[in-house]
């Protein structure tokens, strides 16, 4: 199943597997190991980020790109009515088996608007899913139809701008954006795009968009977390 490598490596890490790692091919540099233990950690391992991005949250969530479920757990276990929604049909499969009481095959860009939410919870650079900067708009406004009056959009970015300390920024596209690809056991998946939006230029998108922008966090890696209100 190469069209998800990335719900193949999730399931069977779950069901036994907990040597495997994901090679990570970005296109600025080295590929990267990523130990796939990081998608199920519990609520004793997660990172203070993640932590007051769980904190922030209130009433009816929705959590983007919800991996192995290991934040809708969390938010499960401190009583939330919390859905989880990812377009890896074998994540969904997982966190259906982990006790995620409510998860769904979908995608947030051709998600309807049928649900209201409180919270729209996008970690680990759930924003990243637009991939190129010129999507972030269309990705807040589409993200907008599934606020329920007097929500909140809770994400973290980056700013990449370090991978460029000695280097000028590209001329040829914003700097932020990236492509990877996952691989497994020596299967390689499809390049992607996703892009990092630094918090000046995520501040004047999000008003553009209607949006009231406010950092909660910023971490030592210029990792931060943000809120979004209407």
């Amino acid at each position: 199943m190469k069209e998800d490598l990335y719900g193949k490596g999730l399931y069977r890490y779950y069901k036994g597997e907990h040597s495997l790692e994901f090679k990570l091919h970005n296109d600025y540099g080295s590929p990267e190991m990523m130990p796939i233990e990081v998608f199920f950690e519990g609520e004793d391992s997660i990172s203070e980020l993640e932590e007051l991005a769980l904190e922030n949250c209130k009433g009816k969530v929705l959590d983007i790109g919800a991996g192995a479920g290991r934040h809708s757990l969390i938010l499960q276990d401190r009583g939330f009515d919390v859905k989880a929604i990812d377009i890896s049909p074998l994540a969904v499969e997982l966190m259906r088996e982990r006790g995620v009481t409510q998860a769904e095959k979908a995608d947030i860009l051709t998600l309807g608007t049928e649900g209201k939410y409180d919270t729209l919870l996008l970690l680990m650079n759930g924003l990243g899913l637009a991939q190129k900067l010129d999507n972030v708009s269309e990705l807040l406004n589409k993200l907008k139809q599934s606020l329920a009056p007097g929500g909140q959009i809770i994400f973290d970015s980056s700013d990449l701008a370090y991978l460029y300390e000695n280097e000028p920024l590209p001329f040829d596209k914003y700097y932020g954006e990236v492509n990877f690809r996952y691989e497994l056991d020596e299967e390689k998946g499809k390049w992607f795009g996703w892009v990092y939006v630094d918090p000046r230029t995520m501040k004047s998108l999000a008003e553009k968009a209607g949006f009231h922008f406010e950092i909660l966090f910023v971490d030592d890696n210029d990792q931060y977390l943000a809120k979004l209100t209407l």
